[in-house]
């Protein structure tokens, strides 16, 4: 009778370290592969939230009409007025505004963006005259953002920093032909998009 033969501790001893070693490969290999997945979302859902904010801001310029409003003490504002200086970066109205069950009011919308710390945000009002837009929830477009930068071309090409360029006239509904948009974002560096208005 032919006697069997077992595995020594020895031959045990160094299976169990290939295995362990093969385990811990493998075991490093997923955490890197899971870790690359989750910096590709984080990446993808940022880029997602850059694409959708430009997006609103592209349309938002590209609808601008020249309809000045009236403010809740009764005074002309501009169609437009734009400053990079203070937290309020552009107020405008905007045409397109959709009516899917045809109630009865306009088709044009107050907005404003805002840029609140590391935030740009927008608000609307459905209201053009007296709108209070300071009441109005705000939208946040874009976080990050550590700086903004807006000019405005004027009909001499020139490119202004503030709009309506003084001594316009307080209730001017004079356009630019264009405005430049730079932000600075964390993660991104500048983003830089010129818009053409509508007629130009």
């Amino acid at each position: 009778m032919k006697r069997q033969r077992g595995l020594t501790l020895l031959e045990l001893l160094v299976a169990m370290a290939v295995f362990a070693v093969i385990g811990a490969t493998a075991y490093s290999g997923l955490d890197t592969i899971l870790a690359t997945r989750a910096a590709l979302a984080e990446r993808s859902e940022q880029l997602r939230r850059l694409q959708l904010g430009m997006e609103w801001l592209r349309r938002d310029l590209e609808q601008l009409v020249a309809r000045p409003v009236r403010d809740s003490f009764g005074g002309v504002q501009p169609a437009l007025v734009g400053d990079t200086r203070g937290p309020v970066l552009l107020s405008l109205t905007r045409s397109g505004y959709a009516n899917p069950l045809a109630t009865q009011r306009s088709g044009l919308q107050r907005l404003r963006y805002r840029w609140d710390g590391d935030r740009l945000l927008r608000s609307t009002s459905p209201v053009l005259d007296g709108a209070d837009l300071d009441q109005a929830p705000a939208a946040e477009l874009l976080m990050g953002v550590t700086a903004v930068r807006i000019r405005f071309l004027d009909s001499q090409n020139r490119w202004e920093s503030r709009w309506p360029v003084p001594p316009a006239e307080p209730d001017s509904a004079v356009l630019p032909r264009a405005i430049e948009v730079e932000l600075e974002l964390d993660g991104w560096g500048t983003v830089r998009r010129v818009f053409l208005m509508v007629g130009y």
